[in-house]
């Protein structure tokens, strides 16, 4: 029988960058820090003006920009080129925020709970430090 090449696939709800020019428009909901194989990595959840969900890989440049941007404000991700440093390869982006176009009743994070669960949780126990 003759070997079939495997495929990774990525998770559908993570944007991915196909060629210069790609933009992710939309709203700045929340980060997950500490993500990736490494713990060193950043996941961005951005709401997209139609209404998709996106995540969004952070990187050094992503990560200095989205430190300046408060949570829901408007955001446009623009991927511009490709450049080389001693450490390899790496993206270029323009990235605008409009501070002034806020998304409303929006959580910065949501947790969904059925009354149920809350029930069957164990006890707080202010001797042990939470799962960070």
């Amino acid at each position: 029988m003759p070997y079939t090449k495997m495929e990774r696939s990525a998770p559908k709800d993570v944007w991915n960058w196909d060629k210069m020019g790609d933009t992710l428009e939309g709203y700045y909901i929340a980060k997950d820090e500490n993500q990736g194989s490494r713990k060193n990595s950043t996941l961005y959840h951005i709401k997209a003006l139609d209404g998709t969900m996106w995540k969004l890989w952070g990187s050094v440049i992503l990560d200095d920009y989205f430190s300046q941007i408060p949570f829901k404000s408007k955001v446009k991700i623009v991927l511009t080129g490709t450049g080389t440093s001693i450490n390899g390869k790496y993206r270029k982006f323009d990235v605008y925020s409009d501070t002034d176009d806020i998304m409303s009743n929006t959580p910065e994070k949501t947790i969904d709970i059925e009354e149920e669960d809350i029930d069957s949780m164990p006890p707080f126990d202010e001797d042990v430090p939470p799962d960070v």
